[in-house]
């Protein structure tokens, strides 16, 4: 994220976006996309290494920050499901 002449940091959302499903698929059995989340990860994560899109730590805490994302979503979204969409809780 580019303030003024100075690079600073910020998560990279594509890694973070790729982390996303490979949990999600993951979590609900589609290995083969899960699989093919984290090859497509990979691969952006070399891309913007290559093209200078993010430094090194941009991506490694978009990864960090898309799991713990990941986790406070799966504990609270009970909530949203029972008082929005009124799924029955087991």
């Amino acid at each position: 994220m580019p303030y003024n002449e100075i690079p600073d940091f910020w998560w990279s959302g594509h890694i973070g976006l790729c982390m996303l499903n490979l949990l999600e698929f993951w979590t609900n059995g589609v290995i083969f996309w899960a699989i093919y989340s984290a090859f497509v990860m990979i691969f952006t994560f070399f891309t913007m290494i290559f093209i200078r899109g993010h430094y090194t730590v941009d991506m490694i805490s978009g990864f960090i920050i898309a799991h713990f994302f990941f986790i406070i979503s799966e504990k609270y979204i009970y909530i949203f499901d029972w008082f929005v969409f009124g799924i029955p809780l087991r």
